[in-house]
């Protein structure tokens, strides 16, 4: 037994419905990933090198063969190592003096005549 045209038309109509929910929601979706996306990255900017403890800019320092964060504030000059670094920087097995040297420079410090 066939279709008459009623159930014919409702069946069509159901098909485009469907298809239409489906782009709609293949829509949604690809405009809610990149929402997320401009969220996440307004995020970093907000953040994005900024002292943790006082807001000011962080300005990338080399000491040896590591790059360390440290605070632009002359009352805060935070240091902020990246994962990995302070074992990279305590793997190297530097002589004592070598050792006092760069971590007087790590806190922006000079090393006092006569030590």
């Amino acid at each position: 037994m066939g279709m008459n045209s009623k159930e014919l038309d409702k069946l069509i109509e159901k098909q485009i419905r469907d298809k239409e929910r489906e782009k709609f929601l293949e829509w949604r979706r690809k405009l809610d990933e990149e929402r997320g996306h401009r969220e996440k990255e307004e995020q970093k900017e907000k953040f994005w090198m900024k002292c943790p403890k006082c807001g000011h800019s962080l300005e990338e320092i080399h000491l040896k063969m590591i790059r360390v964060d440290r605070c632009t504030n002359n009352d805060c000059h935070g240091i902020y190592l990246d994962k990995g670094e302070l074992e990279m920087l305590l793997d190297m097995h530097l002589d004592e003096q070598t050792n006092s040297q760069l971590f007087l420079s790590l806190l922006g410090m000079k090393k006092r005549s006569g030590k």
